[in-house]
């Protein structure tokens, strides 16, 4: 069993290269194999008008063969022109936003406008069906109930190497966790993006070795030097102040030292402020990328997040140091997200996206955990109908449409 789904992915490319050598005499059969009964017999209807020399290559009026366009309209050995939009292709889906959206009756989405144009291409009819999640999509993909399936299903190698079979990537994203939105005061917010109390630490390192050397030179030089006051006081200010400039890099020369044992200690505190900024400016930084980061899924060990069942995010939580709990629906997860069951929810990054702009309540938080592809899928065997699919979104990416595409449903954030 195992080198069977093992070997499965390597036959595939061969096996679709076979097709398309043996396409007019095994065309018939193999689309038979694959399709729901309601288009078996739509496509029975319409083979028949194909003559057996419709899959030779044409010539123009100048006897040159015209195989780039002949290869272009391949998919209309399957569709005879004497029967235009002939053949309807049942589409499975489920609501993923900005993928799928259902709403009063009304199909629409990135998924589905970008099918449509696939469709056009292909001159074919659609009829949607919709599911409340991508494992009764699967199955019905399995039975035979839908012809393909559309919406913002991963690409994965256990879906692959298995049962079904994937379109070329129509888009790129990954998985992002989410959690609730903390309530804080203002005050903490603006001290947590100032560094928080790892800045505070720093800051109050600089102050103690600037008081610290200031009061050393101090006692080495107010004996000799004017520029020093004896009283304690002032002398220990003014040697706070020798300190910082130096520290600064930026002294103006009003103070300076004139002893052998008070330049000595300038000397060694100029060499060692470098290391003191460092450490400000080193502590600065990791405190503002944490608080730009947030909460990773590495701080929620032990706590219950959230997934919907078998989907990619699920299966990336089981091997994860977190207790994992499964839901029938995305929707069914920010739920109990809401109501405090769970510290996060994972899922694909543009769906908790689109969660967050829609609903303050929720915040990204860390960065992708990986990144995935995302495609139509349909059933292992049905390589003629998915070899015409991924000419059209191929076409599609280089006329610049798929970006279009993207850009009225994701915006300019590139995922």
């Amino acid at each position: 069993m195992k080198s069977t789904v093992i070997l499965k992915p390597l036959l595939k490319p061969l096996r679709r290269a076979l097709i398309n050598t043996l396409a007019p005499l095994t065309v018939t059969a193999l689309l038979f194999s694959g399709l729901p009964a309601q288009s078996q017999e739509q496509v029975g209807q319409a083979i028949p008008s194909a003559s057996p020399s419709g899959s030779e290559t044409k010539q123009d009026e100048n006897g040159d063969q015209n195989s780039d366009k002949n290869s272009d309209k391949s998919w209309e050995k399957l569709l005879p022109s004497a029967a235009p939009r002939s053949i309807t292709i049942v589409v499975g889906t489920y609501q993923q936003r900005p993928f799928v959206f259902w709403e009063d009756e009304q199909t629409y989405g990135y998924s589905i406008d970008l099918w449509q144009d696939v469709a056009s291409a292909m001159d074919v009819k659609t009829k949607f069906v919709e599911y409340d999640n991508v494992t009764e999509l699967l199955n019905a993909i399995k039975t035979k109930k839908v012809d393909i399936g559309i919406s913002g299903i991963s690409i994965t190698p256990a879906r692959e190497g298995g049962e079904y079979d994937f379109s070329y990537p129509i888009y790129h994203s990954g998985l992002q966790l989410m959690i609730r939105r903390k309530r804080v005061n203002p005050l903490i917010t603006i001290a947590q993006d100032l560094g928080g109390w790892q800045s505070a630490l720093a800051v109050s390192r600089i102050v103690g070795l600037s008081i610290l050397a200031g009061g050393l030179i101090w006692f080495l030089e107010h004996k000799k030097n004017q520029d020093f006051p004896t009283e304690i006081l002032p002398g220990i200010g003014q040697g706070i102040w020798f300190a910082v400039v130096t520290l600064g890099t930026f002294g103006y020369g009003d103070v300076t030292p004139k002893t052998v044992p008070g330049r000595m200690i300038a000397v060694i505190w100029m060499a060692f402020s470098f290391f003191v900024l460092g450490d400000f400016i080193s502590t600065m930084t990791a405190a503002r990328q944490e608080r730009i980061e947030g909460t990773t899924l590495a701080d929620l060990q032990g706590a219950k997040i959230g997934a919907v069942a078998n989907t990619s995010a699920y299966f990336y939580l089981r091997n994860e140091a977190v207790q994992l709990k499964d839901f029938p629906t995305f929707q069914n997860a920010v739920q109990s997200l809401r109501e405090g069951d769970l510290a996060g929810v994972v899922g694909d990054y543009p769906t908790v996206k689109y969660l967050t702009l829609e609903n303050k309540d929720f915040v990204l938080t860390g960065n992708l955990l990986n990144h995935e592809s995302y495609g139509i899928i349909t059933l292992d065997g049905n390589e003629i109908l998915m070899e015409a699919i991924d000419r059209e979104v191929l076409k599609l990416e280089r006329s610049g449409r798929i970006e279009q595409l993207r850009l009225n449903w994701f915006g300019d954030e590139k995922s």
